[in-house]
């Protein structure tokens, strides 16, 4: 491990080109090249407050996007609009130990190669669109279509580097591991998906002061070869905007949206899948002996020239991901209403409600286990359990026996998540007028999921509904206060006709100040034992303190004040230099990102548990050159 401080680096470049251009009165043609380059060492993934240098990982990531548009007037009443991108991405991962093992010691400290990392992925997207419009009286009929492809390849190493989990830092010292895990298998990763939409609208405006909207949509979805999944959706949506009198506007809509899965989420089944590669795991005490199998010594003498497994362990049964097959419809369900209310001719104010309802989300669940036993100091040899802890006495425990005993673990990406969001806005806006505009909106909401990622498993997978809490992207209150204005130095109102400006006039004027203060309360954090107490053989481990509920922690509320401040200068003859500098996190102020939610195998918690073990960044200043002609 390392000692005191380490260095980390971030270098990011972004350039982009951008051609207009009027064929005829009817036809105009837009291109767009942008290109964006990012490195981050040392400090990309795994930066938790309790992760060593060797266990974090550096990131370099390339984008590269085409877009292009072709907009024509076909006659009265009539638009068309095609658009096209072509964009590719390069994304580089590499931990800072590269050859393994990785070490978890639960709430003390992660370090070696982690479990991911050190791969490649190239992704190419290809989009065709065409949307076409028709007015005619009081209704505008829009209609279109768009095609996307994303073609994913590159290389996947996770896990390779074997993985020892320990309950406590004795056990540690002890070289007694709670769970052994490492990946065996093809690292080559290719896989593709195209997206189909299909839609029309009508925007009919009855009476002036009466807009109504109705349409739907149809989404279909290929998605990787291999396996026996289908998506199609149909999803129909309605809107109104109603001023009931003048001064006031009423909103309301409500409307189903089809979810794009994410290639990302196939990827553990399309290289582990029991014949291109798997994953073997060992519990303890098991975990004990293979300890005497690997080159090199564990603690006490330290894991200098320790090495993950060079052949798989014999007897001991594959572990292997799949996707559920049939029919997936992931969407959600949108309802929101608001009234605006304009208060003066530039400022208006808003109340604003949104619901939504997650429907077939994806989730990972180990669908191999056989019901479990409540574990008790009688039955503990029995299910596989060496020396039971106080937080598995007396709970749910999965024996060693399975399903299909062919496989450990069956890993299985399935959409039989939800989720529920309410969410109400109040909102002060004030247009741009005088060189001033600024806004100021405060929100208060409420989620809830039972899942919030597609790789995140149950404690249970015999009980999912025990997983319904408050999802990890909850927070109750957001205020978000902006403004943008000009200095008011420099105005040639102010000056005589012919005369020049001075000195500190020059230096101060065209200049542009954009200060965001934001206010959070602090987001849930997930109490955890440590351990796969449960041996669902899950990872990272779920077992939850006894009496807590997921996501029942949450971390401090934070507060942020960035600044941007813009000053510019004309370029004879349509030039115009824009010299950017922008201040994040102004006041330097400590915001806590997490916690340590690790309560130990004992009745009672650590000291260590819930403290805070790491923050958002420092005071960050970036500096930037903008030319426009």
């Amino acid at each position: 491990m390392t000692a005191g401080l380490f260095p980390t680096a971030l270098t990011e470049t972004e350039w982009s080109g951008k051609l207009n251009h009027q064929f005829t009165l009817r036809h105009s043609a837009m291109v767009r090249l942008a290109a964006t380059k990012r490195d981050e060492t040392a400090n990309a993934f795994n930066t938790g407050g309790l992760t060593d240098v060797s266990a974090r990982g550096s990131n370099s990531t390339g984008d590269t996007t085409l877009t292009a548009t072709w907009t024509s007037v076909l006659g009265s009443g009539m638009t068309n609009d095609v658009r096209g991108q072509l964009a590719t991405r390069h994304v580089d991962l590499r931990t800072t130990d590269a050859r393994g093992p990785g070490v978890l010691i639960a709430g003390v400290a992660e370090f070696g190669r982690p479990y991911a990392g050190n791969g490649t992925h190239d992704q190419r997207y290809a989009e065709l669109g065409d949307t076409f419009g028709w007015s005619r009286g009081p209704h505008f009929v829009t209609a279109g279509f768009d095609l996307t492809t994303v073609r994913l390849t590159g290389e996947r190493t996770d896990g390779m580097g074997g993985l020892f989990q320990f309950r406590t830092f004795d056990a540690f010292l002890a070289a007694r591991p709670d769970a052994i895990r490492q990946v065996f298998g093809a690292t080559a990763v290719g896989m593709s998906s195209t997206h189909i939409g299909l839609f029309l609208q009508d925007h009919w405006t009855p009476v002036s002061r009466l807009t109504l909207d109705a349409g739907a949509r149809v989404d279909l979805e290929r998605l990787p070869a291999g396996f026996d999944i289908s998506d199609t959706q149909v999803s129909p949506r309605v809107g109104v905007a109603w001023a009931p009198a003048a001064k006031w506007v009423v909103r309301g809509g409500v409307g189903t949206f089809a979810d794009r899965l994410l290639l990302a989420a196939f990827e553990p089944a399309v290289l582990l899948d029991g014949r291109q590669g798997y994953e073997q795991v060992v519990n303890d005490p098991a975990a004990s002996a293979v300890v005497n199998l690997l080159p090199g010594t564990l603690p006490p003498g330290g894991l200098t020239g320790t090495r993950a497994l060079a052949n798989p362990l014999p007897d001991v049964a594959p572990s292997i991901y799949s996707v559920q097959p049939g029919t997936w419809h992931s969407s959600s369900l949108q309802a929101s209403a608001g009234i605006e209310r304009e208060l003066t001719p530039n400022l208006t104010a808003s109340l604003n409600y949104l619901f939504a309802r997650g429907r077939h989300l994806p989730r990972t669940v180990n669908v191999n286990l056989l019901p479990p036993t409540v574990l008790t100091a009688a039955n503990a040899p029995s299910l596989g359990v060496d020396e039971p802890v106080p937080q598995q006495l007396g709970r749910p425990v999965f024996g060693t026996a399975r399903l299909n005993p062919a496989f450990d673990g069956v890993f299985q990406l399935q959409p039989s998540a939800a989720s529920t969001y309410h969410g109400v806005t109040v909102l002060l806006n004030r247009r741009l007028a005088s060189e001033l505009e600024w806004s100021a909106a405060y929100t208060w909401s409420r989620a809830t999921d039972t899942a919030s990622d597609f790789d995140e498993q149950p404690q249970n997978p015999y009980d999912l509904a025990a997983e319904s809490a408050d999802s990890r992207y909850d927070q109750r209150h957001r205020f978000v206060a902006s403004a943008l204005f000009d200095l008011p130095i420099g105005e040639d109102e102010d000056r005589q006709p012919g005369e020049a400006p001075g000195l500190w006039t020059r230096v101060f004027s065209n200049i542009e100040l954009g200060p965001i203060l934001t206010l959070d309360s602090g987001r849930p954090a997930n109490p955890l034992t440590g351990a796969d107490d449960a041996r669902t053989q899950g990872f990272p481990p779920t077992a939850r303190p006894l009496g807590m509920a997921r996501n029942s922690l949450r971390l401090p509320a934070s507060a942020t004040v960035d600044l941007r401040v813009l000053k510019f200068f004309h370029v004879q003859p349509h030039g115009k230099l824009d010299i950017v500098i922008e201040v994040f996190n102004l006041l330097n102020r400590l915001n806590v990102t997490q916690l340590n939610g690790v309560y130990g195998p004992l009745a009672t918690p650590p000291p260590a548990f819930g403290q805070p073990v790491d923050a958002s960044g420092p005071r960050r200043m970036q500096f930037s050159l903008d030319f426009e002609f």
